[in-house]
């Protein structure tokens, strides 16, 4: 019995000393723990080469393309707007204005003179009397105006179309009785002269002349001058002022 006792106290002696081992071993092995006022490893720079290209990452908003700003055409390209366009509802005014002004239709569009040859003598007659624009307005109007002198009536709305031309500018001028025909109308803005794409004669009396001018020349915009020149004496001429927003109806 003594030597049963004593062999059980070394085996427990035994398994104490393995469980002591083994806590030791794990303890050596465990990292130690870095407190916050150890300092962190500078990490290692890498050596600089004298002159040599420096590389930079490239920036994303950089190397996105700008967009590209359209450019405006130059203002000699834009085309200045027809004025003198009319509706249904201007037509109809129109043909209604023709009953009060009969043949007087055209006076609010007379052009003022701004030069005339002077006069010899008091009693001369000048050659030249008067001159008005006739934009589509004026057009309807006066015919509108001359037909309920002849007939009684006004003109229908369909009628009245016939008389608009978008694609040309009349200008109306007087004379004095056979001088019509010996006469020359051109239109001026600034140094440029602009000739009529036709014109009418009174053929019997020779009293007036409607010179017909292309839009596509004319620059709203700006003032022009009605020319009206003799053709076998050009020093002979009037000259009429245009402003062409004053006669938009």
């Amino acid at each position: 019995m003594k030597y049963v006792l004593s062999f059980l106290a070394l085996v427990v002696l035994g398994v104490w000393g393995v469980v002591a081992f083994i806590i030791v071993t794990d303890s050596k092995k465990a990292p130690a723990v870095q407190t916050a006022s150890q300092s962190v490893p500078t990490p290692k720079q890498e050596p600089v080469i004298a002159n040599a290209p420096q590389t930079e990452a490239p920036n994303k908003e950089n190397t996105q393309a700008a967009p590209q700003q359209q450019s405006a055409p130059p203002a000699a390209a834009v085309k200045p707007a027809y004025i003198y366009a009319i509706d249904d509802a201007k037509i109809k005014e129109a043909i209604a204005l023709g009953k009060s002004c009969l043949l007087e239709c055209g006076k609010p569009f007379m052009l003022p003179v701004t030069y005339s040859p002077p006069k010899k003598s008091e009693y001369e007659s000048p050659l030249v009397y008067e001159a008005n624009i006739e934009p589509p307005y004026e057009m309807v109007a006066s015919a509108s105006g001359l037909s309920y002198y002849k007939e009684d009536k006004l003109i229908d709305a369909a009628t009245a179309k016939k008389y608009i031309d978008y694609n040309k500018l009349g200008f109306h001028v007087n004379f004095y009785k056979g001088f019509a025909k010996g006469f020359a109308v051109v239109l001026v803005q600034g140094n440029k002269v602009i000739e009529p794409t036709d014109v009418s004669v009174d053929e019997y009396y020779s009293r007036y002349k409607l010179a017909n001018f292309p839009v596509s020349e004319i620059d709203f915009t700006k003032p022009a001058v009605l020319k009206v020149f003799d053709k076998s004496n050009t020093s002979y001429y009037v000259e009429f002022a245009v402003d062409f927003n004053k006669y938009v109806r």
